[in-house]
C-alpha cells in the first residue's frame, strides 16, 4: 500500500517530474519512478533523491534562470585540440548574443581558424566560407533540436558538447538516423566545469551537475582519440 507522502516529499516528486520530464523521459515513465521511490520508502532513497535534484542543469541551457547561464570554459576545447583539423575554418555557430562568450577565442588560442559573429542566427545564416563547426549547443531543448537539425541539414562536419544523457534520447536517434556510420562521440573522463555567469562576470564553476560528450560528425577519427584519459 502507498502512503500519501507528506508535503515536502510532494515537492521533491514535482522537482523530479520537472527534472526528468527536461531530461526526455516520458510523464508515464516518470509516474512510475515516482510511484516507485514512494512505495519503497523515499526517505530510504534520500541520498538517491539529492543526487538527481540538483542535476535541474539537464533542462540544459542557460538562457532563461538567472543561475543557468554557462559558457565553455578554455579547457573545453583544449582536451579536444588534437582531433580538431588545423587546416579547416572554423565557425563557432552559436554565439548569438553571446557577448561574454571566449570560446572563439579559446579554439584561435590552440591554433584554430575561427570565423565568428554574435549577430548570427545559425539557424538562417551561415558565413560565406567555412569548414567545420565547433560549438557548445544550447542545451535547452527548444533550441538544441532545431540548431542540431540545421547542422545536419548543412551537411559539414562538426563538434558540439552536449549532455551526455541527450544520446539516449528519441530525438537525438531519430536526427542520426542514416548517419549513424558519420557519428563518434568524444568522452572525456571528468566533467566539464562551465565558467558561469552572474551579474555580468563570468566565474569558474566547481563539480558540475552533469556529464558532457563531443558529439562529431564526419570527422573520422581515429578510435584512440574517441576516449580522453
Amino acid at each position: 500500500m502507498i502512503t500519501f507522502p507528506p508535503l515536502c516529499n510532494l515537492k521533491i516528486a514535482v522537482n523530479l517530474f520537472l527534472v526528468l520530464g527536461s531530461a526526455g523521459f516520458t510523464t508515464k515513465l516518470i509516474g512510475i519512478i515516482v510511484i516507485l521511490l514512494f512505495k519503497f520508502d523515499l526517505e530510504a532513497n534520500n541520498y538517491f533523491i539529492h543526487s538527481i535534484i540538483p542535476m535541474a542543469n539537464l533542462k540544459d541551457s542557460p538562457h532563461f534562470a538567472v543561475y543557468d547561464d554557462y559558457y565553455t570554459p578554455k579547457i573545453g576545447w583544449e582536451q579536444i585540440e588534437k582531433s580538431i583539423p588545423k587546416d579547416k575554418l572554423v565557425w563557432e555557430a552559436c554565439l548569438l548574443d553571446a557577448d561574454l562568450s571566449k570560446s572563439d577565442e579559446y579554439l584561435r588560442e590552440i591554433g584554430c581558424q575561427v570565423v565568428a559573429d554574435r549577430t548570427m542566427d545559425c539557424l538562417t545564416q551561415q558565413p560565406d566560407n567555412w569548414d567545420l563547426i565547433i560549438t557548445n549547443i544550447p542545451f535547452d531543448i527548444k533550441k538544441k533540436v532545431p540548431i542540431l537539425t540545421r547542422f545536419f541539414e548543412l551537411d559539414k562536419p562538426f563538434i558540439v558538447i552536449m549532455n551526455s544523457m541527450n544520446t539516449f534520447t528519441k530525438y537525438f536517434h531519430k536526427l542520426i538516423q542514416g548517419k549513424e556510420k558519420d557519428i563518434q562521440i568524444i568522452t572525456p573522463s571528468g566533467k566539464i566545469n562551465f565558467d558561469k555567469l552572474e551579474g555580468g562576470v563570468l566565474t569558474p564553476t566547481k563539480n558540475c551537475s552533469f556529464y558532457c560528450v563531443y558529439v562529431c560528425y564526419k570527422l573520422n577519427l581515429p578510435s584512440e582519440e574517441l576516449w580522453l584519459l
